[in-house]
């Protein structure tokens, strides 16, 4: 899994010292990247987590993914956040992520790769349809959180 390479890309578990290169991604999804200096840490410590850094001569993507069992459909992997740098968008490199990640799954016995899309972007739906990815349900959020970041 750490440091497998496609064709001059390289994959590998991201360090404490990737929190740059995070942030910096990260930053392309969302303007609020408050968190991610607190968060980061806790996720690359929590063994049911992993976060993966897409490298082409430089990092350029990444990809954040968490193993929990589930009595609706077993064992799982949910892709929480995949960001691929925007220059290189549209090029495969989403694509060899993703399949890294449902092959990470495979090898780890899951019953099910789960994954969030926003209602407004077709492109990306098109783009997890066309990996096999089925639309099944709806998602809610409530934040309980202090108003500030929960808004």
């Amino acid at each position: 899994m750490m440091n497998q390479n496609f064709s001059g890309i390289a994959i590998r578990k991201a360090a404490l010292d990737d929190l740059a290169i995070i942030k910096e991604l990260y930053s392309q999804l969302t303007s609020d990247t408050a968190n991610v200096e607190k968060d980061f840490p806790t996720i690359l410590k929590d063994p049911n987590s992993l976060c993966l850094i897409l490298e082409k001569e430089t990092p350029i993507g990444m990809v954040i993914c968490y193993i929990r069992t589930s009595l609706s459909s077993g064992k799982k992997m949910i892709i929480d956040e995949i960001i691929i740098d925007k220059p290189f968008r549209g090029k495969g490199y989403g694509h060899t992520l993703m399949e890294h990640c449902i092959t990470v799954a495979k090898t780890m016995n899951v019953d099910c790769v789960e994954l969030t899309c926003s209602l407004t972007n077709p492109e990306l739906h098109s783009f997890y349809e066309g990996m096999g990815f089925e639309h099944t349900m709806r998602l809610y959020h409530l934040y309980v959180g202090d108003e500030e970041n929960g808004s």
